[in-house]
This record gives structure tokens, C-alpha cells and sequence, in this order.
């Protein structure tokens, strides 16, 4: 018999096989500090309801005379704070569900399904992505601070809830219009404006606002010598950009990018300085040739702009 696993723990063993799988690496343009697809993952979970405060809500209301819904709830008295999620990746729990009949199983596995959909009030669950706050760009803060604004007055509600209020929509299609009457000059008004966030999710989940509030700090591979011009996704052709900075670039070529933004040059040596402290520590495995290999990709590519020193990587 095959169970479900919900499970999101993460090792502490520190060990990459890419940069991309590297939680807090700085990134080459911005230099905010990126998290892993992993990490985002974990992030759009974290919103999740304790288990008992999920199995509450109305849409058990048909299951709860059932041997699955029993099931659950007794495990979720014994450990409240934990989701569904981790509730059921607990091996006892998982020894438990295989003893049941395969009916059971099968119930308890839809149960677990919905038990995954029931999140936090807003408030609190914006409390759990506040650590981000302060690396979310201009526009995204601004967001940010607004849902946090509508949490303070609408306690009982979550994220989704809340912006599918009437009243919600009417005020934020309001504040999308002041804003492009107020940038009429910058032809990026549009699609820079921070209050059309509202409109563009109000009919999504609580855990897909909760985790596009974060996605621009996601950490993202750059092709260095272009895609565009037949560059491969390969480690010795890559470095990492923020989603939001990858997005924006696209495939510009780096003179152009360094000189609208010249803190680039500081940046990619910052990550560079932080890729070889793990390459040092023996952290980052099969990179042991990348530092001199994307010297000389970088060096060529923007022209001589970027020639990072690496001499902080042990022989």
C-alpha cells in the first residue's frame, strides 16, 4: 500500500548540487537575498491551518460521523498545533492509517485534501511571510501593506476572502486608477501598478496570494551568455537572479543592464564571494572549476564590465 506523504521537512546537512538549491543566496543584480523554489513551496504551505482548527471548518461538515474523519480528529487532539500536512507525514500516524481498511484509506486521503485547503486568517497569515517584508520590492511592499491594512479590519477573514469583498474591488479599482492618473509620465504606470494586484487575484486561494506576495525573491537561473545566442543551462553559463530581476531583464545584454544598474557589478561579486565560501566548506559539490569558468563567461559577455576576483577559492 502506497500513503500519501504531505510531508516539507527539510535536512539540515548543508549539501548543493546547484545554486539553485541554495536558500539566501544573494542575487546578481539586486542583491536581495533569494529563496529556493523549495523554500516557496514550504512558505505557500506554512499558511495551513492547525489540523484541529481545520477540522472544524464547514466543509467536514458531511464527514464528521465517518471512520476517517474520526481518525484524523484524534490525532489532530493529540498534536493541535500541527497541520493536516505534517499531521499525517508522522509515522505513527502513517502505521496507524495502514492498518485500516483500504475504503478508509482511501477517505482519509480525501480528507486530507481538504484539510490542506483550510489556511490562517489573514492576519495571521501574513504574521508568517512578515520576515520577507522588508526584501519585497517597492510595489510588492506596497501590497504587502495594504492586505495587512484590510487583516487589522477584517480579523475573522482570510486572504482570498477578503478580496473577493464588493467593497474590497470597488476601493482597489479606484486606487489603480488615482495611480495611473498620478504617473501619466511613466509609461511603466500600468504595469507597475501596485493596486491592480487586487483585481488580478481575487479569485485565487489563500495559498496562491500568500505566495505570489513572495515569488520575486524566488531564486532563478540566468543564462549569462544568452539563450538567445545559443547559451546553454549549464553551471559553468549561470548565475542567479531574483525571479523579479530575471523577469525584468529578460535578455538584455549586461553593458546595457550594468549601465541602468550599475550596483550589478558589486552584486555578482557578492555571490560570487558567497558561491566559493561553499564551494571552501565543500558544501556545493561538482562546482569546483566554476568559479574560473564563469569569470571568463562573465568577463567576455558584458564586455569586461564584470571581472570578478576569486581568489577567496582554495586550491
Amino acid at each position: 500500500m502506497q500513503i500519501i506523504s504531505f510531508s516539507s521537512t527539510n535536512t539540515d546537512k548543508k549539501m548543493y548540487k546547484s545554486l539553485q538549491e541554495i536558500d539566501g543566496l544573494c542575487c546578481a543584480r539586486c542583491g536581495r537575498k533569494t529563496i529556493t523554489h523549495k523554500k516557496l513551496t514550504e512558505e505557500r504551505h506554512s499558511i495551513e491551518a492547525p489540523a484541529l482548527t481545520a477540522l472544524k471548518n464547514q466543509i467536514f461538515a458531511m464527514d464528521k460521523d465517518t471512520i476517517a474523519f474520526r481518525f484524523l480528529n484524534k490525532y489532530a487532539e493529540i498534536t493541535p498545533q500541527k497541520t493536516v500536512r505534517d499531521l499525517i507525514a508522522q509515522e505513527n500516524v502513517q502505521a496507524a492509517m495502514s492498518k485500516l481498511d483500504k475504503d478508509t484509506q482511501k477517505e482519509i486521503k480525501v480528507l486530507i485534501k481538504k484539510g490542506t485547503k483550510v489556511t490562517l486568517n489573514a492576519q495571521e497569515a501574513l504574521k508568517k511571510l512578515s520576515k520577507y517584508k522588508k526584501q519585497l520590492t517597492p510595489n510588492k511592499k506596497i501590497v504587502f501593506e495594504e492586505l495587512e491594512n484590510l487583516a487589522e479590519k477584517n480579523k475573522d477573514k482570510t486572504l482570498s476572502q477578503i478580496l473577493k469583498m464588493p467593497e474590497v474591488q470597488q476601493e482597489y479599482k479606484a486606487k489603480a486608477k488615482q495611480h495611473i492618473v498620478a504617473n501619466t509620465l511613466n509609461p511603466r504606470c500600468r504595469r507597475d501598478n501596485p493596486f491592480r494586484f487586487f483585481a488580478q487575484n481575487k479569485n485565487e486561494d489563500d495559498k496562491t496570494i500568500a505566495e505570489k506576495l513572495i515569488s520575486g525573491l524566488e531564486n532563478t537561473f540566468e543564462h549569462v551568455k544568452r539563450n538567445s545566442d545559443n547559451g546553454q543551462r549549464i553551471q559553468s553559463n549561470g548565475i542567479t537572479l531574483c525571479f523579479d530581476c530575471n523577469n525584468y531583464i529578460k535578455e538584455r545584454k549586461y553593458p546595457n543592464i550594468i549601465a541602468e544598474y550599475p550596483k550589478m557589478i558589486d552584486n555578482v561579486q557578492k555571490q560570487i564571494n558567497e558561491v566559493i565560501e561553499y564551494i571552501n566548506k565543500g558544501e556545493l559539490i561538482n562546482h569546483d572549476n566554476y568559479p574560473k569558468e564563469i569569470k571568463k563567461r562573465l568577463y567576455d559577455e558584458s564586455n569586461h564590465l564584470l571581472d570578478i576576483d576569486i581568489s577567496n577559492l582554495k586550491k
